[in-house]
């Protein structure tokens, strides 16, 4: 297991200096999804996507050394559309009508719920 909260203030300090440092945003994105904060993951794999390709078209027209900018060329395209990828199949699974709780443990207590409650409204 990670250590999501921590990596989510380190990102969080990182993007108080830069919004737009990008390995800082797949941090924060990671972190946000892995503690099941999908909608707001998404919209950070979203802003990084934006601001990896903002930062390779900036290298790219640019005289100086891609070092210049920071991380303008890292590679984290494919990070990102991946991010995006499984945030938009997490939150369509979970919207779903068919979308079932598999946890050990819960479906029994759900039964369980369901059986008292009939119960309770048969007079």
């Amino acid at each position: 297991m990670g250590r999501w909260e921590e990596a989510s203030v380190a990102a969080d300090a990182v993007l108080k200096a830069d919004k737009t440092y990008v390995k800082a945003l797949l941090v924060k994105a990671e972190a946000l999804y892995n503690t099941c904060n999908f909608e707001h993951a998404l919209v950070l794999f979203h802003r990084g996507q934006v601001c990896e390709q903002m930062h390779r078209s900036v290298s790219l027209n640019s005289p100086y050394d891609a070092n210049t900018f920071g991380q303008a060329l890292a590679p984290d395209v494919e990070a990102f559309r991946l991010g995006i990828q499984k945030c938009r199949k997490t939150i369509k699974t979970t919207v779903s009508k068919d979308f079932e709780f598999h946890f050990e443990g819960v479906q029994v207590q759900l039964t369980n719920h369901k059986t008292l409650t009939s119960s309770m409204h048969t007079c």
